[in-house]
C-alpha cells in the first residue's frame, strides 16, 4: 500500500525569483538611463541648430530688404516677415519672437561678423552663437557645459564640444 503524501501546490514566484527580476530590470534602467540623457542632450542640440538656421534666414532677409544685418535678435523661432521693419522704420527688428529657443535650452545672440576679412560692421556679415549657458536660460540649465554653437554670414558652423570657450579647427562642424 503506498502512502500518500499531501502535496501543497503554490502558485507564485518564490522571492528568489522575484530578486533575480528586480536585480534585472535595475541592470537595465543603470544602461539605459544615460543613453537616454545622452539622446535628449542631442536633440536639444538640434534645436539650437534649427533656431540658427531659422534666424541666418531671418537675418539674410532683414538683408535683401534693409541692406544691412539686424544686431539684435527683437520679437527667434517664429518668423512673422509682415513685421520685418528697417532701422527707419517704426519698431525696428527681425520679427522673431524671442532669443531663446522654442524649449528655452539655448539663447541666441548677434555679433557683427565679416565677409571679407576687413571688414568687422554689421553691414558686412554676421555671427550667430547660441549658448547653452546664455543669461536668459532659465535654471535647470539642462544643457550647461555643452558648448556654444555658432553660424556665420559665410555659413562656416561651429561647436565648441570642449566648451574651452575658443574653436579650434577640428570644431569649425557641427557633427
Amino acid at each position: 500500500m503506498e502512502t500518500q503524501l499531501n502535496k501543497t501546490q503554490s502558485f507564485g514566484f518564490t522571492l528568489i525569483e522575484l530578486m533575480v527580476v528586480v536585480l534585472i530590470m535595475g541592470i537595465l534602467a543603470a544602461i539605459a538611463y544615460p543613453t537616454y540623457q545622452k539622446h535628449m542632450v542631442k536633440t536639444r542640440r538640434a534645436e539650437a541648430k534649427v533656431l540658427l538656421t531659422q534666424t541666418a534666414a531671418a537675418l539674410e532677409k532683414y538683408f535683401s530688404r534693409c541692406n544691412q544685418y539686424q544686431t539684435t535678435v527683437t520679437n527667434a523661432p517664429v518668423i512673422t516677415p509682415a513685421i520685418m521693419r528697417c532701422p527707419t522704420e517704426v519698431s525696428p527688428g527681425l520679427g522673431l519672437a524671442s532669443d531663446l529657443s522654442s524649449n528655452s535650452y539655448y539663447q541666441i545672440t548677434i555679433a557683427a561678423g565679416s565677409i571679407t576679412g576687413t571688414c568687422t560692421t554689421i553691414n558686412c556679415g554676421y555671427t550667430l552663437t547660441a549658448d547653452p549657458n546664455g543669461a536668459g536660460v532659465p535654471a535647470p540649465k539642462l544643457q550647461q557645459n555643452d558648448g556654444k554653437l555658432q553660424l556665420d554670414s559665410n555659413g562656416l558652423k561651429r561647436w565648441d564640444r570642449n566648451n574651452g570657450g575658443t574653436y579650434s579647427a577640428s570644431e569649425n562642424t557641427w557633427e
